[in-house]
């Protein structure tokens, strides 16, 4: 997906879908090249999005707000929640709120390396390093926030539908 921002909020400029008949890194990978020059795809930013089923997440209720008391508790919690041992996997959070009774509800992510090394040396196989690493339904999420920030205010009911297939 091509996507550009302006007064009116992000807008998908060209958006290509493939069938991949062949699913190893070599054949994404040569897929990804042919499709980036056939349509002179050339980015200025780069997102990319790892699927959610490759990720564990957790939404966390932590006894902090504090942000280097939650880091500390995150990395803790990180590993409580994956039989991998902590240097086989990558994790990130976002706070979702902060409330008034000191607590703070974090979303954590966490993948095993194998999966985002994969899927970084894809892209750096084509000259691609993301500038934002992320689940597909963040982005999703993300894309929603930009969009109908004024809706989300008002506390609008959304509707975002992801059709997606593995096959």
């Amino acid at each position: 997906i091509e996507a550009q921002q302006d007064a009116k909020g992000i807008s998908i400029n060209k958006a290509i879908t493939t069938p991949l008949t062949e699913t190893t890194p070599e054949a994404i990978t040569s897929l990804l090249a042919q499709i980036m020059n056939q349509n002179s795809i050339r980015p200025d930013k780069l997102i990319g999005l790892i699927s959610r089923k490759d990720v564990t997440v957790r939404l966390l209720k932590l006894p902090s707000t504090d942000a280097q008391e939650l880091q500390q508790m995150v990395s803790f919690e990180a590993v409580k929640q994956i039989p991998f041992p902590a240097e086989d996997i990558f994790f990130d959070y976002r706070i979702m709120e902060a409330t008034s009774d000191g607590y703070s509800h974090v979303l954590l992510s966490i993948a095993h390396k194998n999966i985002v090394n994969k899927f970084m040396d894809i892209l750096g196989k084509n000259n691609l390093k993301p500038d934002i690493l992320t689940l597909t339904a963040e982005g999703l999420y993300l894309w929603a926030k930009a969009n109908f920030a004024e809706d989300i205010k008002a506390k609008k009911s959304i509707l975002v539908i992801d059709i997606d297939a593995n096959k």
